[in-house]
């Protein structure tokens, strides 16, 4: 489906596909070069580990960094603890030229991600799933740079998140930095 999507609509859609996570290096590799960069897709994800499990992604951060440093985007909100978020950012600082995107602004553990997006270059935000106005309005204006819209769609939906993001940015520039600016940096797609 992703891949009938962004034929049908070229200028319109990049994707990210999926990458088994636990797999020995070898068959991550030869995964992303089939799967990934054979079908020009620009990062990898949504990589949904359940608690206890990011030491699992760690090929998948070398495969990164042997194609180029893919990005790499990966649920954040529950099951997931503040320490599986504490080591997702570990990962993130051993490999520093992979941009790592962590869904949902980090869940109920938004304050403590935030700092952590603070102190790591790599490591940036995704809007999608916010579950409080007020959590989105505090990260979209304190990391401006470090976000970028998301839809957890069929839940959420595109244009009131979109409306969101605009009533809530304390200003124009932030909004476009969110809505696109950010991510459009980011791939390198200006």
């Amino acid at each position: 489906e992703l891949m009938g999507a962004l034929k049908q609509y070229p200028h319109r859609y990049i994707g990210f596909g999926a990458v088994p996570a636990g797999l020995e290096l070898k068959p991550t590799l030869q995964y992303v070069a089939e799967n990934i960069q054979n079908n020009h897709l620009a990062g990898m994800g949504e990589f949904t580990p359940g608690s206890g499990q990011i030491h699992l992604l760690k090929n998948v951060f070398k495969a990164s960094q042997e194609f180029c440093s893919l990005p790499i985007w990966i649920h954040a909100f529950f099951p997931l603890t503040f320490q599986d978020i504490k080591d997702i950012s570990e990962l993130a600082r051993d490999y520093p030229e992979t941009p790592v995107i962590l869904g949902h602004l980090g869940g109920s553990n938004w304050l403590e991600t935030v700092a952590l997006v603070k102190e790591v270059s790599n490591l940036y935000l995704d809007t999608s799933a916010y579950y409080s106005t007020f959590v989105l309005a505090s990260i979209i204006n304190e990391v401006p740079e470090k976000c970028f819209f998301g839809v957890d769609h069929p839940f959420g939906d595109l244009q009131i998140s979109k409306n969101t993001i605009l009533q809530f940015a304390k200003t124009p520039a932030i909004a476009n930095a969110v809505l696109g600016e950010n991510i459009a940096r980011l791939l390198k797609i200006m």
